[in-house]
């Protein structure tokens, strides 16, 4: 979309008071469709991220993935570390292994089910609308 002075936010004078306020500022955000978002579908929009981001990290994939991202931290061989001590490498390597370790006992005990209908089947249950890409 290509933002026009109509479609634009209100925007304050350059060194001046007159910033606009939150509620204007939001009116002025459009969504895929085109029309504007009032204040309160963008705190419903926000709802439905939160809730949706929780149950995501509730499950065991979220917390296989973030253990092999600390996995995949743990200071190499062949990895430039600058002025970093080898002990301050290997209180690194230890950190990411202990945070990697707590990720994979998190993932051991976190439910196993198809996050995308338990998503869809909490927003109902809360009358959210569905968030884009989160659930069906």
């Amino acid at each position: 979309m290509v933002r026009t002075a109509e479609t634009r936010p209100p925007q304050g004078e350059p060194g001046s008071n007159n910033t606009p306020s939150i509620t204007e500022r939001t009116n002025y955000a459009t969504n895929a469709e085109g029309p504007a978002w009032s204040l309160s579908d963008h705190l419903a929009h926000f709802e439905c991220r939160i809730l949706s981001d929780a149950l995501q990290q509730a499950t065991a994939d979220h917390w296989r993935a973030r253990a092999q991202a600390f996995t995949d931290a743990i200071p190499r061989p062949d990895d430039y570390t600058g002025n970093a001590t080898p002990e301050q490498l290997e209180a690194r390597a230890r950190s990411m292994r202990s945070k990697a370790e707590a990720c994979r006992m998190a993932a051991s005990i976190a439910p196993h089910a198809d996050i995308a209908e338990l998503v869809a089947a909490e927003l109902a249950d809360h009358g959210m609308p569905s968030v884009e890409g989160v659930a069906a």
